[in-house]
């Protein structure tokens, strides 16, 4: 998709004097570093696949002992989507047959964990008075309106992943998740085999979209959630950009558009943050409308200022945060030169805070985790997770969450602005 020479070139741009050799060979250096690193997270994924087409959530070095998949619950069932997501993308940028046939099982076993799910003509009603977003009363409101059946339907040609065959699981932002998984496997291979499942998805995040605001968090929920709107902005975001001819998601997305810039700006969000960013990118990539632009600037302003507020542990993994930090350096740093001081601020948050994720991936040959000086645990199951990353220096655990993030977080610090 990108040309590898091409790759961290715009970070080059932002250096100046005497500092061009030295920075630009660190930076080039790090991309490389990371490349090497992508791919050892890419096939420590690969290889762990269960035959369900999921991944094992996590496993701890100190007890032996991992998650039970059969047991899924829904925050554990979005990062099985989200990691089938990151690694469609970088197949988008390194094609690989097993990681083709890795992205296909898994979406396979989405398809499979699908509920099917509509809005009648009283429900699509109901929702067009705008009562579901209203601040109060929303439990009594929840009772009474899922107890009538006025909430959705069972049954129709939109789906929804589910862990566990509940609509009470059916979380938005899973489906968001499984769409953006087809999107990026379609965009890689031109293979339309889950057409089918790609609509499906597309209407079930549409059955919970809000007239006139964002995502509502399940069927039988009744309020939006900051993480939902962000992921499911994400998910549409991507659908329209690649299949323009779809006027009336366009025209849905573009008031989204509207209501989510406007709540965003005057609310800021830490679990939206990353994926609205991402988001807002896309629709600039899509549109050209400085509006994203001015958002990514404003959001990744006042992330940095709650930074100053509160500062966060540095040594804990915190990949998820510099998905948006590093997406924002990637528009700002290609747009314009007003902007460089603060592209600068949020390199210096990116390089020190990678600097400490990348010593908590697990290396080949490793069969230790030191903790402290003459503290260590070891584990010859270690070699296996080889790839995986853990969750902070004392963490004797790895996650498939820690370790995609940081996947994306790598992904997005890789390669220069373009348009998609």
């Amino acid at each position: 998709m990108y040309r590898r020479k091409a790759r961290c070139a715009y970070f080059f741009a932002m250096l100046s004097g005497l500092s061009v050799i030295l920075a630009a060979a660190a930076i080039g250096q790090a991309c490389a570093d990371d490349r090497e690193r992508m791919r050892l997270a890419v096939d420590q994924l690969v290889r762990s696949q269960l035959p369900s087409g999921l991944f094992p959530y996590d496993f701890n070095f100190l007890t032996g002992s991992g998650t039970d998949t059969k047991n899924m619950t829904s925050p554990n069932l979005g990062r099985q989507t989200g990691t089938a997501y990151v690694l469609a993308s970088y197949h988008v940028r390194l094609p690989d047959t097993a990681l083709r046939r890795t992205i296909e099982a898994a979406i396979e076993g989405f398809g499979k964990l699908s509920l099917p799910i509509s809005r009648t003509a009283v429900q699509h009603m109901i929702q067009k008075t705008r009562i579901l977003s209203l601040s109060f009363g929303r439990r009594t409101m929840q009772r009474a309106f899922n107890w009538l059946g006025l909430l959705y339907s069972p049954e129709g040609n939109g789906k929804l992943v589910s862990p566990d065959g509940t609509y009470e699981s059916a979380w938005l932002g899973v489906t968001a998740l499984a769409l953006l998984t087809e999107l990026e496997y379609h965009r890689g291979t031109g293979d339309n085999r889950y057409a089918g499942l790609r609509a499906a998805w597309l209407r079930g995040i549409l059955s919970l979209k809000l007239p006139g605001g964002g995502f509502r968090a399940a069927p039988h929920y009744v309020g939006e959630e900051h993480y939902f709107n962000g992921e499911g902005w994400l998910a549409l975001a991507v659908y329209a950009d690649m299949f323009r001819e779809d006027r009336a998601t366009a025209s849905m997305l573009a008031q989204l558009d509207d209501y989510l810039l406007n709540r965003y700006s005057q609310h800021w969000n830490e679990m939206f943050y990353s994926w609205g960013t991402m988001a807002a990118e896309v629709r600039y990539a899509t549109t050209r409308d400085q509006r994203f632009q001015r958002f990514i600037k404003s959001q990744a302003s006042d992330f940095l200022a709650r930074l100053r507020e509160k500062p966060k542990d540095e040594s804990r993994l915190n990949c998820a945060n510099l998905e948006g930090l590093a997406a924002a350096a990637r528009v700002l740093g290609s747009h314009s030169s007003r902007d460089r001081p603060l592209v600068q601020q949020l390199r210096s948050r990116i390089d020190p805070a990678m600097a400490e994720n990348r010593k908590l991936q697990i290396q080949p040959g490793q069969d230790r985790i030191v903790f402290a000086d003459g503290t260590y645990l070891w584990s010859a199951q270690l070699q296996g997770y080889a790839g995986a990353f853990r969750g902070g220096p004392f963490d004797p655990a790895m996650r498939i969450d820690h370790t995609i993030h940081c996947l994306s977080a790598m992904m997005i610090l890789d390669r220069p602005a373009s348009p998609r």
